[in-house]
């Protein structure tokens, strides 16, 4: 793969590859911003998936000391009640954000996923 992001500016975390082994899945966080990336392996270009400001994939905790689960739930249903594709994941054992690994890494694989299955396809 011929693409790698300046080392000084960026951090990419937890690759992996898509279904058809095609393409590259990675969070890449520049200056505090993390966004969703695919990289076409073949060609070694990525692309920029998500545009937000913020952690484009946040989950949510059950015991968050700062943002009450049902704040969040009302949110997940205004979202469903748009019509916008959404998976809402809840960490029984997580606070504010998930720290615990098998969380993350469950969290990194549904969002794959997601990509896979409303983006790609």
């Amino acid at each position: 793969m011929s693409w790698a992001p300046p080392p000084e500016e960026t951090s990419l975390s937890q690759p992996t590859l898509t279904r058809d082994g095609q393409r590259l899945a990675v969070l890449r966080e520049v200056q505090g911003n993390t966004d969703v990336w695919l990289i076409d392996v073949g060609r070694g270009v990525p692309s920029r998936l998500t545009f937000h400001a913020a952690l484009d994939t946040a989950p949510i905790g059950r015991n968050d000391p700062r943002v009450n689960i049902t704040e969040s739930e009302q949110i997940a249903a205004a979202v469903k009640s748009n019509g916008v594709p959404r998976w809402y994941l809840i960490g029984n054992d997580e606070g504010h954000g998930f720290a615990k690994r098998k969380n993350l890494d469950f969290q990194f694989y549904a969002t794959v996923h997601f990509i896979q299955t409303y983006l790609l396809n």
